[in-house]
């Protein structure tokens, strides 16, 4: 396992912002806009003053020029509140020349985290097989972000994966909109994926799915007869790699399709990540785009 405190990633990670796209709720005051009318940060417009008022908030300046009164309203800003699910089932635990894909999830959780303290928001982590089982609970602060690295470090990684079910459970337990990236291999049924991740953006959320590969699930370099193991159901077949080649690489073509054209659909944020690859180069270019569709 690496250092999730990698100072090589964390210096690049402190000098983004992951700002949500949708409106997100929120308690106190930060940099996200609230749906909520308040008295805060930025004044927003007037409205006509109606008996039991606060007259704190009456606009003196525009009653001397009308004669009429006016309350000041203003926008409330917000925190945004990140949720990261990671997929911790065993198809996860797959190794091929680099890290293996829990390993390299765990790490794209840890530096979106720091991400997320370090710009005063809170964050939260859950680890999901067939149903989410919460890490960290919503924190804020970025003494809590080696809190959360010792906490990821402990997650196993075992059982099956489903990941439609787990999603729509894990929609149940978010209190409030905000931004929720799920980390996973993506590999299960496509079809109950989408529905998991239409049920999160159904109820307000903005969705980052961030989907991990091996080089050799991508590439599929395998040769000769091998043996290929189900890491979930435990079956296995022998066959030569060379003749089930097309096939596969055909297969995975049309999953990642389906995928990414639903998630598209959806305004949902899909992005695709091989073990092998730079984290921090990634995850920068990810949300310098973000930043730009604003």
């Amino acid at each position: 396992m690496p250092d999730l405190l990698d100072p090589k990633i964390l210096s690049k990670m402190e000098r983004l912002d992951l700002a949500a796209r949708f409106v997100v709720e929120g308690f106190f005051s930060g940099r996200h806009r609230s749906p909520y009318r308040g008295y805060s940060v930025e004044f927003s417009q007037h409205r006509q003053y109606v008996h039991g008022d606060d007259t704190r908030h009456i606009d003196w300046k525009a009653y001397g020029k009308t004669e009429r009164l006016y309350l000041k309203e203003y926008q409330q800003e917000t925190n945004l509140c990140a949720a990261v699910l990671i997929d911790t089932s065993k198809s996860m635990s797959y190794r091929g020349d680099h890290l293996s894909k829990v390993d390299y999830a765990k790490l794209a959780a840890a530096a979106l985290a720091f991400l997320v303290l370090d710009q005063q928001d809170a964050v939260s982590v859950t680890a999901f097989t067939d149903r989410p089982s919460p890490v960290v609970a919503p924190t804020a602060g970025t003494a809590a972000f080696y809190d959360i690295c010792e906490a990821l470090l402990t997650v196993a990684v075992g059982g099956k994966s489903d990941i439609g079910a787990a999603l729509h459970e894990a929609t149940g337990l978010l209190k409030r909109r905000g931004v929720v990236i799920v980390i996973s291999d993506f590999l299960g049924d496509p079809d109950a994926t989408l529905t998991g991740l239409e049920h999160l953006r159904f109820d307000g959320h903005d969705v980052l799915a961030l989907q991990v590969l091996d080089r050799d699930e991508i590439d599929f370099p395998l040769r000769g007869v091998c043996s290929f193991e189900d890491l979930e159901g435990g079956g296995r077949i022998l066959t030569d790699a060379a003749r089930i080649r097309g096939a596969y690489r055909a297969a995975l073509a049309a999953h990642q399709e389906t995928l990414k054209s639903g998630c598209t659909r959806m305004q949902v944020d899909m992005v695709t990540a091989s073990t092998g690859e730079s984290l921090d180069a990634l995850l920068a270019a990810y949300l310098m785009s973000r930043t730009g569709r604003g």
